[in-house]
C-alpha cells in the first residue's frame, strides 16, 4: 500500500497544472525585477504593449534599445558635440 501511495503522491505531484501558478507567478516577478532595472525612457516605451513573457518583455527592450541607438546615430544632439 505504501508504494502504491508513494507512486500516487509523485505523480500528482509532478502533473504540469502543479506548476502553472507557480510558474506565472515566477515569471511575473522576474518581469518585474527586469522592468524596474531599465531606464526611463524604455520603460515609457513600453508601457501600454500587451507583454505576457519575460522573453517577450527582453525582445521588446532590445528592439527598443535598437531603435534609439539608431535614432542617436542619426540625429547627434547638439549639446554634446565640440565647440568649434
Amino acid at each position: 500500500m505504501t508504494g502504491s501511495m508513494t507512486h500516487a503522491y509523485a505523480s500528482k505531484f509532478t502533473e504540469p497544472s502543479q506548476f502553472v501558478l507557480e510558474f506565472a507567478m515566477l515569471e511575473q516577478m522576474k518581469m518585474r525585477r527586469f522592468e524596474k532595472g531599465l531606464v526611463f525612457y524604455i520603460r515609457r516605451q513600453l508601457d501600454g504593449q500587451h507583454i505576457h513573457t519575460y522573453q517577450d518583455l527582453y525582445e521588446q527592450e532590445t528592439e527598443v534599445v535598437r531603435i534609439k541607438s539608431k535614432l542617436r546615430a542619426l540625429n547627434p544632439n547638439p549639446n554634446n558635440q565640440k565647440r568649434k
